[in-house]
C-alpha cells in the first residue's frame, strides 16, 4: 500500500501544485484547505482510518495556524512526521514548529525535486524512529529474557541448596529410623532433622507455613538451630526460634515436634508448639497419644512450650506425623460429605500393619493414607517412624 500524505494549505494552487507533484511520485495524497479542515480529517484517520503517514501544513491559516494545529493534536495523542510549508519571513516560527516536533519545513517557492526530498527525509525519519523502537523493544524482550533466565536459575540453584541443606541424615546407631515425605512446593515444605547422642537420638520435626523462597529460608533456619547447641532441649530451642522470628518481622507460624529419647533410663521427652503429638505404639500392642501441648513459634513473644516426658520399652515405636497427614481428607462418594482421616483413623490404620518391620510399616501405613485421600494430596506430608532398640542402654 503506497504512502497517506495529508496536505493542509489553503493557497489553492499551492495545494494542488503539491497534490499532483506528489500523485505523480506515487502517494496517496488528502488535501485540507485549513487548519480546522485538517484536524478533522486527522481525527478521522486516527478513529476510523485510513491512515495517514506523513503530513504537510502550511503555517498561516484560517481557523487554526500550523503553531495551533499542532497544538491541538499534541493534545488529542495524534502523533504524525509533519513538514511545515514556509513563506519568506517564517523562520522563527519554524523554530518553534520544530520545538513541537516537526521534522523538516518546504520552503515556498518549491520545485518537485525539493517537494519529494522533504517526503523521502519525512519517510526516512519514520521509519528510523519505527527501527529504533521495534530494536528498542527487541533489546527489552532481551533483557527481559536473560533476566528470566538468570532468575530461574537462582531459583533452581536454591531448590538444590534447601535440598542439600534439609537432607535427613541416616540412623546410624542403634535406634532406627525410616521417613516418607511429599512436598506440595518445590520450595519449604514439611522439615525433619535427627541427631544422635551418646544416651539416644533428638529428632525435630517442623511445619513451615506456606511452600516459597520465604518458607524455604525458615526451614534451612530450623536446621541451623538444631545444629547449633545439641545439649539445649526442646522447650529451650523452640523459645531461640520464637524469638529469632519475632525479631525479623516473621509473619508466618511453625509448628514444631522435638523428641529426645534417653535409653540408660528409658525416657521420652516430647515438646510440642501447636503440632499434632506423635503416636506411641508399644511393643505390647497398646497405641496411645500421649500427652503434648504448646503455642506456635512466631506468633507471640510469650509462647510457652510445654516439655512432657514418658516411659520407653525395648521394641516401642513412635510414628510422627505433619498435619498434612492428619487432615488428609476426601469426599465421601454415596452421601458427598467430606471425611478428614484425624488422628483416631491414622492410629486405625497403623495398627493394621503394626506387625510388620519398621521399612515395611511405614510404606504400608502410606499407601493406606494415599489411597484414603484418593492420591491427591492437598498439603505438605511426612511420616516418620522411629523405633526403640530391644536391649536399652545400661
Amino acid at each position: 500500500m503506497s504512502v497517506h500524505i495529508l496536505i493542509a494549505e489553503d493557497e489553492n494552487h499551492t495545494r494542488l501544485g503539491l497534490s499532483l507533484i506528489l500523485r505523480k511520485a506515487g502517494y496517496r495524497v488528502s488535501l485540507a484547505e485549513d487548519g480546522l479542515a485538517a484536524l478533522a480529517l486527522l481525527r478521522k484517520a486516527k478513529t476510523e482510518g485510513p491512515a495517514i503517514d506523513l503530513f504537510l501544513t502550511d503555517i498561516q491559516m484560517p481557523g487554526l495556524t500550523g503553531l495551533e494545529l499542532l497544538d491541538a493534536m499534541a493534545r488529542e495523542g495524534i502523533s504524525l512526521p509533519t513538514a511545515a510549508i514556509t513563506g519568506y519571513g517564517d523562520k522563527d516560527m519554524v523554530v518553534s514548529l520544530m520545538r513541537r516536533g516537526c521534522m523538516d519545513y518546504l520552503d515556498k517557492p518549491f520545485t518537485p525535486d525539493e517537494v519529494q526530498r522533504c517526503i523521502e527525509n519525512l519517510y526516512k525519519q519514520q521509519q528510523s524512529a519505527l527501527e529504533n523502537e521495534d530494536s528498542g523493544q527487541n533489546r527489552d524482550v532481551e533483557r527481559l529474557r536473560l533476566d528470566l533466565a538468570s532468575r530461574q536459575k537462582e531459583i533452581q540453584e536454591a531448590r538444590k541448596a534447601h535440598a542439600a541443606l534439609t537432607r535427613v541424615p541416616k540412623a546410624q546407631g542403634r535406634i532406627r529410623l525410616s521417613y516418607i515425605s511429599h512436598a506440595y512446593g518445590e520450595m519449604g515444605g514439611d522439615f525433619l532433622d535427627f541427631r544422635e547422642h551418646e544416651k539416644g537420638c533428638d529428632l525435630l520435626l517442623a511445619d513451615v507455613a506456606g511452600h516459597d523462597m520465604a518458607s524455604s529460608y525458615h526451614t534451612v533456619m530450623l536446621k541451623a538451630f538444631f545444629e547449633d547447641r545439641p545439649e539445649r532441649e526442646g522447650a529451650c530451642l523452640f523459645r531461640a526460634l520464637n524469638t529469632q522470628l519475632l525479631a525479623s518481622a516473621n509473619e508466618r507460624m511453625i509448628s514444631a515436634l522435638f523428641l529426645r529419647t534417653d535409653l540408660p533410663n528409658s525416657l521420652l521427652q516430647i515438646t510440642t508448639a501447636a503440632h499434632p503429638a506423635p503416636l506411641v505404639m508399644e511393643r505390647q500392642g497398646k497405641l496411645y497419644f500421649p500427652e503434648a501441648a504448646g503455642d506456635g513459634i512466631g506468633l507471640w513473644p510469650d509462647a510457652t512450650f510445654a516439655t512432657h516426658t514418658h516411659r520407653l520399652n525395648p521394641g516401642d515405636r513412635i510414628l510422627l506425623f505433619t498435619d498434612g497427614i492428619s487432615q488428609a481428607r476426601r469426599i465421601h462418594g454415596p452421601t458427598g460429605k467430606r471425611e478428614i482421616l484425624g488422628e483416631r483413623g491414622l492410629m486405625t490404620l497403623a495398627r493394621q500393619h503394626q506387625e510388620k518391620d519398621l521399612e515395611t510399616f511405614l510404606a504400608c501405613l502410606w499407601e493406606d493414607v494415599m489411597a484414603f485421600c484418593r492420591r491427591k494430596p492437598a498439603d505438605d506430608m511426612l511420616m516418620a517412624a522411629m523405633e526403640i532398640p530391644e536391649t536399652l542402654l545400661k
